[in-house]
């Protein structure tokens, strides 16, 4: 009857372990975060067995390529996914994500070898318009052109976390600004280029904003 499973930061699970978990028929709600050493085989083995009953699921991605992400699109009902250490996260693994119509939150944390041109064709073509929290720190790549499309297809955003996004202007937050009128907390720290000509027309267009982080 298990429904929810919190294994996080238990660095004895392994793959075989991980298959194993994939056998409980009722599972909705899984947290293997800070376990780097599990297989893409393994996880793939995971999303076939339980992949369409997933609602909840934190991961460790250090140890996944797209051999795997790229078969996230498979956990159709997911309606939180949070990725960290996407180090391995690529272009086909992004278009799978991007997929999951039911997502309202997601975090894909450190997502170094995707390109610019990733993140605007995911948000652009996905299914993400129902996203309410969305966190890319430290996805470096990220640029203007990516955080407008984030602005055009999510606009139901809450919180949006851009932490060590370097290169972003002032382009691309002016149109979140614009567009995304229900935030209420916006997480920029170490956004370095930004020269806060953003920043007039917070009062007028967020009325709802409660943070907004721009520590250097």
């Amino acid at each position: 009857q298990l429904t929810c499973l919190n294994l996080f930061k238990c660095r004895n699970l392994h793959s075989e372990g991980l298959e194993f978990i994939a056998d409980c028929d009722n599972l909705e709600r899984l947290n293997i975060d800070a376990i780097d050493n599990l297989s893409d085989k393994s996880v793939n083995r995971f999303i076939e067995l339980r992949g369409k009953k997933m609602k909840k699921l934190w991961i460790d991605g250090e140890s996944l390529s797209d051999e795997s992400f790229g078969n996230f699109e498979k956990m159709t009902n997911l309606e939180l996914l949070s990725v960290s250490f996407a180090d391995s996260l690529g272009a086909l693994g992004l278009a799978s994500i991007s997929k999951l119509a039911k997502l309202e939150w997601l975090k894909l944390r450190r997502g170094a070898d995707l390109e610019p041109v990733d993140f605007v064709t995911a948000f652009s073509f996905g299914k993400l318009e129902n996203l309410i929290n969305l966190d890319l720190s430290e996805c470096s790549k990220i640029d203007d052109a990516g955080i407008i499309s984030v602005a055009k297809h999510c606009p139901l955003l809450g919180t949006l976390s851009l932490n060590w996004c370097w290169e972003i202007t002032d382009v691309g937050l002016a149109c979140i600004v614009n567009k995304c009128k229900y935030l209420v907390n916006l997480n920029l720290c170490g956004v370095v280029r930004l020269l806060g000509d953003f920043l007039p027309s917070i009062n007028q267009l967020l009325v709802g904003l409660q943070l907004l982080d721009l520590e250097q």
